[in-house]
Formats: C-alpha cells, sequence, structure tokens
C-alpha cells in the first residue's frame, strides 16, 4: 500500500520535471497511482491559487503532505507552506524524511540522515539554525551502475561556496562510484558547479506538450493501415513479443550511460501499467513487430507517449496516422525524449515539434 513517503516522492519528482512514466519507472509504483496523486496535487494547488481564505488555504496544504490512507494513528506534522514549497522546488531527490525530521535537528551546524533509498542526506544550516542547502545521493535500482546526487540551496545563500562544500562531502562519502545528476538547461548555477567539479555532459532530454495543430496530417502519402494494429488486438504471444522487443531498445539506448539491470518481469509491469490498450499500436510485417508507440492515461484529455520503436526502414505514415488517431480522443500529448533514443528524436524532427524544456545529464567516472 502506498505510503506517505510514495506520495511525496511522486509529487517531488513531478515537481522537478521527472515524466510520470519515469516515476512509475523509478519508484516501482502503477501508472495509475502516479497518475492519482500527481492530479491530486494539481487540483489541491489549483484550489489554493483561487482561495483567498488564509484559513482554508493552510488547510489544502496540510491535504496536500497527508497520510494517502485512513489512519487512526497521530502523524507527524508538516507545515507545508509557500516558503517551504519554494525551498524545495529545486530539490531533485527525495527527502519525505528529511522534511518529517526538520522538528528534531540538534544544534550541529551540519547533518547526516539516512534516506529513504538507505544512502544519505546532508542538510546545512546557519547561525540561526535555518535550513540554507541540503545534498543527496541515492542509487535507481534499475540503473545502479551510477549513484545519482543532487543538491540545493537557497538563492539568497548561493555563490558562497556551500553548495560545493555539500556535493565534496557527499562524494567523499560514496567513495570511488560512478556519478550522474539531471540539471534543467536554464538553471545556469547548478549548471556551472557540476562543471565545476568535473562532470561531463552525457545527455540531454527534451519534454513536449504538443495538441493536434501541432502535426502536419496532409502528409500522409498512403491511408492504407493493413499494417496497424491496436495492442489492444495482439495476441498474449505479440504482447509478450512486444515486452520483449521494448525492452530490447531501452536497453540499447541506455547502455552508454548507465546501463540497464531489470528484469523481464519488472520490465513487463512498468510498460503494461496504465497503458492505453486502444491507442498504443504496433506496426507488423510477417507476423512480426517492426514498430510501436505505447500511451499512457494521464487523465480524460491528456496522454503520455511513453515508449517509442521504429524500425530502420521508418514508415512515416505509421507514425502520422498513429498519432492522429491518438488525437482523436486526447487533445494533448505530453512526450519526453533523450538524445541517445533515435526513434524519439526522429518524431521530433518529423513532426517539427516545438521543445518546452531541456534537461541535461552530467555525469562523473
Amino acid at each position: 500500500m502506498i505510503n506517505i513517503i510514495n506520495k511525496n516522492d511522486i509529487i517531488i519528482m513531478f515537481k522537478n520535471g521527472s515524466s510520470r512514466r519515469a516515476i512509475a519507472r523509478e519508484l516501482g509504483i502503477a501508472r495509475n497511482t502516479v497518475n492519482k496523486y500527481i492530479n491530486e496535487y494539481l487540483d489541491k494547488k489549483m484550489e489554493i491559487s483561487n482561495e483567498t481564505d488564509e484559513v482554508q488555504i493552510r488547510i489544502l496544504q496540510k491535504h496536500m503532505v497527508e497520510e494517502p490512507t485512513r489512519k487512526s494513528s497521530i502523524k507527524k506534522k508538516i507545515a507545508f507552506t509557500p516558503e517551504v514549497e519554494r525551498r524545495i522546488t529545486g530539490i531533485t531527490f527525495p527527502i519525505d524524511d528529511f522534511l518529517m525530521e526538520i522538528g528534531n535537528f540538534e544544534k550541529s551546524e551540519e547533518y547526516m540522515l539516512p534516506s529513504i533509498n538507505k544512502l544519505v542526506h546532508y542538510v546545512f544550516k546557519n547561525e540561526d539554525k535555518k535550513l540554507i542547502g541540503i545534498a543527496g545521493a541515492w542509487v535507481n535500482n534499475n540503473h545502479p551502475n551510477r549513484m545519482y546526487i543532487s543538491s540545493y540551496v537557497d538563492p539568497i545563500y548561493r555563490n558562497k561556496g556551500i553548495a560545493t562544500k555539500l556535493l565534496i562531502k557527499l562524494m567523499t562519502f560514496v567513495g570511488k562510484k560512478k556519478l550522474q545528476t539531471q540539471i534543467y538547461k536554464d538553471n545556469k548555477y547548478a549548471v556551472n558547479l557540476v562543471k565545476k567539479l568535473k562532470f561531463i555532459l552525457a545527455r540531454k532530454t527534451y519534454i513536449l506538450n504538443f495538441n493536434r495543430d501541432s502535426i502536419d496530417f496532409t502528409k500522409i502519402i498512403n491511408e492504407n493501415n493493413d499494417y496497424i494494429f491496436r495492442v489492444k488486438e495482439l495476441s498474449d504471444d505479440l504482447i509478450e513479443l512486444l515486452v520483449d522487443e521494448s525492452l530490447k531498445v531501452y536497453t540499447f539506448n541506455h547502455k552508454a550511460i548507465n546501463p540497464v539491470d531489470i528484469t523481464r518481469e519488472k520490465w513487463k509491469d512498468y510498460i503494461l501499467s496504465n497503458l492505453d490498450y486502444y491507442y498504443s499500436f504496433v506496426e507488423m510485417k510477417e507476423g512480426k513487430i517492426i514498430s510501436y508507440i505505447l500511451s499512457y492515461l494521464i487523465d480524460s484529455e491528456n496522454v503520455e507517449v511513453g515508449y517509442v520503436g521504429i524500425n530502420d526502414k521508418i514508415n512515416n505514415d505509421f507514425l502520422y496516422m498513429c498519432f492522429r488517431e491518438i488525437f482523436q480522443k486526447y487533445q494533448f500529448i505530453e512526450f519526453e525524449a533523450d538524445d541517445t533514443d533515435k526513434a524519439a528524436m526522429y518524431i521530433i524532427d518529423l513532426f517539427d515539434l516545438k521543445i518546452e524544456e531541456t534537461l541535461e545529464t552530467y555525469i562523473l567516472n
């Protein structure tokens, strides 16, 4: 059963740019559960923005961080004020246990707390015991060849060497391990920091959200779609083949930076959980799957195209017709493309899509 740690992890990762697909994969939580708590968070955030009564605002803020199920036990209270939200916006790792311990700090300047992923968080406070910085390290069990690290310092206290001190302390603690971090391209402060620590840029991830008007469907040459099948129409054997093909593509796309270590059954759970079988498609040839587009429900108006695989002999009509069909139901498509994923990058170029945001992955060997 999902708990407060899982719920807050979902929200924190979403706030920091992770796609719903990536959140579900990294936390091992079903996509429909991820969607549920993200949508609840967005609804509460909208209610707060429209609310003028301060008492009601505090109630809504409390609901954002309370336990996801009803329990009779007494819970620790977290004052999730706008100030706290502002401070945690830049943190790109789970901090729920840390938030719950804020009221229990001792008087020393630095703290080392056990994290939910059995690693470490370092936090830094000034002479007034005010939280001004935090750094964390953790392992993604599906990509265990590198440790993920991140840091955040209150903007008021930046350019004082605090983030550098935190990360050096953290890197000393984890020892001689390969490291990885992901940063928004526009976050010049963070980019300069990791470059200073000798990290190198290894990958760019493009985040897109587009509607039907973004694609010129008049470019379809041949309307024959006899070779296109909905995943809903596939036999059990072909579903298993789709699982194998998608795992092979995913493994290939990630082997250069942080190789995959995931069982086939776990991968099957990931790609089939919350899959919209009706609006996911495969291209068939001689009984084999040669291309696929997998879609994941977000809500009644939004869908995420989460995984794509394209045959070397690319059939543009397959892509155009599949996306056109998706827009028969949904108004917007969310799409996340790594520049190491040739199929995803081809779709961006083919449709000439506008990139909204860019995340950069930096590594240290």
